[in-house]
């Protein structure tokens, strides 16, 4: 009798032990699945996120565009504001202020701020300009003949913005702000200029010439 219950308590104390291993194996096995479980939810989480922060910059890429855009449609342009504010044409200040924004909308910001600090006369041949804006501007090929006639400043009175061709054009400086141009010139000094390609050689022959 004692045999068996040492026997059965010898069997009794195996199947513990064992059922002990097994739940220590077995929970390593649930341990390791709940890892990669959770291994494989972090991943998808950071996936998540990648996902969210790409959207995010393609959303903040839009914006940007749009108030580009906004931006743009938003340009003031002088003969807009002229009809929304005629008494601007009125005065000397008021002409000088929708010529900025008309010289802006050609050349850029910097050009423009270039301009209004300019000395009123041709750095040529020192003729008188007039700074201001008009709506019917009479070097402008847009115009009717009486228009042109009626136009409060003369063809004279018209200040050129004179530039070096070899640094781009009108284009290049408006996206460069470090470009200026070189002067304004009367508009008969500005073509007598561009007939002789800007070439101070051909200048100085013609002045040559001129004192023969």
């Amino acid at each position: 009798m004692t045999g068996f219950i040492k026997s059965k308590s010898y069997e009794y104390t195996k199947h513990l032990y064992e059922k002990k291993i097994w739940e220590k194996e077995n929970n390593k096995k649930l341990n390791l699945k709940k890892f990669l479980e959770h291994k494989k939810h972090l991943a998808n989480l950071e996936k998540q996120v990648k996902n969210v922060k790409k959207e995010v910059k393609k959303q903040e890429i839009i914006i940007l565009q749009k108030e580009i855009k906004l931006k743009k449609k938003k340009r003031t342009r002088p003969n807009e504001l002229a009809i929304e504010e005629p008494h601007l044409l009125e005065t000397p200040e008021g002409r000088l202020k929708l010529k900025f924004y008309a010289v802006e909308e050609q050349w850029g910001t910097s050009v423009a701020e270039w301009y209004i600090e300019q000395p009123a006369h041709c750095k040529i041949c020192e003729a008188k300009l007039d700074m201001g804006w008009y709506p019917c501007n009479p070097t402008s090929p847009h115009i009717t003949k009486e228009e042109r006639e009626n136009s409060k400043v003369t063809f004279d009175e018209v200040p050129c913005i004179d530039h070096d061709h070899s640094l781009g054009n009108r284009k290049t400086f408006k996206n460069n702000s470090n470009l200026k141009p070189r002067g304004l010139l009367c508009h008969h000094c500005n073509r007598g200029m561009g007939a002789l390609k800007d070439d101070p050689k051909l200048l100085r022959k013609t002045l040559e010439y001129l004192e023969e």
